[in-house]
């Protein structure tokens, strides 16, 4: 536990981030058996334990998709993620007996390339799925925001986005419908985004 409080990093009184660092790319990567000790320990102290899987491996999104109460699979709007996406979301089903009720599909970069993307309208009818969310392409906003160490909630376009996402953030966290973003340190998720660029 003493080696674990070492690799977190304690963004407010009620949120702490494990800092993992990154993988060598030259390198074999931890056994999945230590990832799961991890996962474990976390566990046991903390009530909610939110893990991003974007860069895991097969076998570790395996591991943990198969415990997870909530799932949130992130998808552009493009023919071949949503494929993708349709395939993960088919695998993941199979992992929870079929169902599909904690499985929230969020839709990233929409109107990137228009006239080229899949019609919201047609991804709820590929992948038997509404999204809780759909996510505007603005590279100024989230570019800017990165290199500048800001907020996201620092302008108007930012609350917007953090706004789309806030009642799928509920439902997860705490189901607490009086959670609201603040451009200072009390919002949840706005207080969380802007922090982690302190950090």
């Amino acid at each position: 536990m003493d080696s674990l409080r070492r690799m977190l990093y304690s963004v407010s009184d009620k949120l702490s981030v494990l800092a993992t660092g990154t993988e060598s790319m030259l390198d074999l990567p931890s056994n999945i058996g230590q990832y799961e000790e991890i996962i474990n320990t976390s566990m046991t102290s903390y009530p909610l334990v939110i893990a991003d899987l974007s860069g895991a491996g097969p076998a570790l999104k395996k591991t943990v998709l198969t415990r997870a109460h909530e799932i949130i699979i992130v998808s552009t709007p493009t023919l071949a993620s949503l494929r993708s996406a349709r395939a993960l979301i088919q695998e993941t089903k199979k992992l929870h007996g079929g169902q599909a009720a904690n499985i929230d599909l969020v839709i990233n970069m929409s109107g990137m390339a228009p006239g080229k993307e899949v019609p919201k309208s047609d991804i709820k009818a590929a992948l038997d799925c509404e999204p809780e969310a759909v996510i505007a392409y603005d590279a100024k906003l989230f570019i800017g925001t990165e290199n500048e160490g800001k907020r996201l909630t620092a302008d108007k376009a930012g609350q917007e986005v953090v706004q789309k996402l806030l009642p799928m953030i509920q439902k997860i966290v705490s189901r607490d419908t009086s959670v609201s973003v603040d451009t200072g340190d009390g919002g949840l998720l706005g207080g969380l985004l802007g922090k982690l660029k302190k950090k």
